[in-house]
Order: C-alpha cells, then structure tokens, then sequence
C-alpha cells in the first residue's frame, strides 16, 4: 500500500481547504474474504502507516482523527492498538479524519436506525452516521465505475472522479486539477 502516497495527499487535500478527509483503508466484507498472508501484509503495512507516516500529518495538522466502522473484525490485528492511540490525541483543529477500518455501510444505517428519534429531519440522521456528513468529493481510482460500498448515504450528492489510473500512479497534479475543476463547478440544489 502506498501510504507515503496517502499521507502526502492528506497535506494537499488539507493545503487546499478540504477540513474533512475520509479514507477507506479496508471494509469489513474486504478483511472477512482475505487469505492469512493478504491479512498480515495490511497489518504490516498499517503498523507502519501509524508508527511512521501518520504522525508527520498529525503533527503538521493536528486533525481530529476518528475510527468508523466495527471494531470486532479489526481488534486481533497488530495495529489497531496503534490505531486507538492515534484516537486518543485532543484536537480543537477544525480538520478531521475519518479512518474508516472495519466498515460496513449496513451495519452504519443499523446503527442510525438504533439511534434515531421518529421526527428526525434528513440533516440530523446523517449526523448520527458514524460519518457525520454528507461528503463534496469522491475519487476512485483502479479503473473500477464502481463506489465499492464506500458511504453510499454521504456520497448522495458528491462529485465522483473515475480514474483509471491505479492509486499508486495518481500524482499531486492530478488531485490538483480534480480539485480545481470541483471547485470552479456550478452547482444546482439537490445535484
């Protein structure tokens, strides 16, 4: 996984006024379908995005990190104990970090549903999603037409980039210009 990739995206993303970042490192329908030796190269790799990588954004930024999805398919990995440390840190930054591990958008709206009051208005339902709002930006790389499950309820009203481009090969400029053209958008109510 290119995780130096990741977090020098997280600087421009943030460089260029996004406050809110979520990144999909794995769903739980993904970790429930790998074989052992898939498992432990993520769980290296994750061990090193948390001890190595992570910190220079956090340091820099000073984020507010939050952990979405379900914690049972993800406790018995080696980073998850790095993962809640980096939970633990105060921020009163307005940037935030959603790392969405062990996520599964049908366990998030049954949990919602748990959660909601019968005169509850669409604004306030998703903010009781464990990510609380509705997202601008969605960039999906690999060559897949496809959201692959990633917060359909947020994604309602985002601006999606197909790339055909593998995550690895997506350079800075790229981001730049999908940025650029977002924000030069005219955008009607309810599109």
């Amino acid at each position: 996984m290119a995780f130096h990739k990741l977090c020098d995206f997280i600087d421009v993303l943030y460089e260029h006024g996004v406050n809110s970042i979520s990144i999909y490192l794995a769903s739980s329908n993904n970790l429930e379908k790998r074989n052992e030796h898939d498992l432990t190269a993520l769980d290296n790799s994750l061990c090193n995005f948390f001890q190595v990588k992570l910190p220079r954004v956090l340091d820099k930024w000073h984020p507010h990190v939050m952990r979405v999805g379900l914690t049972q398919g993800i406790r018995r990995f080696k980073f998850y104990e790095l993962l809640e440390e980096t939970l633990d840190k105060p921020s009163s930054s307005c940037k935030r970090l959603y790392l969405l591990m062990g996520y599964d958008p049908l366990e998030e709206i049954k949990a919602t549903l748990n959660s909601l009051c019968k005169d509850m208005n669409e604004k306030e339902m998703i903010s009781r999603l464990w990510v609380p709002e509705c997202l601008d930006v969605v960039i999906r790389t690999g060559d897949a037409n496809t959201l692959s499950r990633f917060l359909p309820l947020q994604c309602s009203t985002a601006r999606i980039y197909f790339l055909d481009e593998m995550f690895n090969d997506v350079t800075t400029e790229k981001l730049l210009l999908i940025l650029e053209e977002f924000k030069n958008l005219y955008l009607k109510f309810g599109e």
